[in-house]
């Protein structure tokens, strides 16, 4: 499925970034679910391991939610999508969140979704920002 524009909340990105610093060299993988295209909630469920994941959906399903994407950060290098990744990590159907940590002190976010037939190919990411209700 083309993507054409992935919309994360600021909530959610702050999460993210300071989950995958706070990884170090290690790095940090997971899963985000949703609803109806909202990207909404990690989840630290590394994609490689099937059952996990498997497990993960069920659970999601009870709350109407399921896996709209995954996430994985490199320490250092740029972000794009690496093809060392697990194999079991690459989904086709899924975009894919990679946050780097190490350039020059810059924390950058990219979203990238694969096609079998052809280089992965970047998806523009937006912010959302919280609107705060007055009382």
């Amino acid at each position: 499925m083309a993507h054409q524009r992935i919309t994360l909340s600021r909530q959610l990105t702050n999460q993210l970034l300071a989950l995958a610093q706070a990884a170090g060299p290690e790095g940090l993988s997971g899963i985000i679910s949703g609803d109806q295209g909202q990207l909404q909630s990690f989840h630290a469920v590394n994609p490689a391991l099937v059952a996990a994941e498997k497990a993960l959906q069920d659970r999601l399903a009870l709350s109407g939610e399921k896996i709209t994407a995954t996430v994985h950060s490199y320490h250092e290098g740029l972000p794009t999508l690496q093809r060392d990744l697990p194999p079991m990590s690459l989904k086709p159907d899924l975009p894919h969140l990679i946050v780097t940590t190490n350039i020059k002190g810059v924390l950058e976010m990219r979203a990238f979704e694969l096609f079998s037939d052809d280089a992965p190919r970047e998806i523009p990411l937006s912010l959302r920002e919280e609107r705060v209700k007055p009382s």
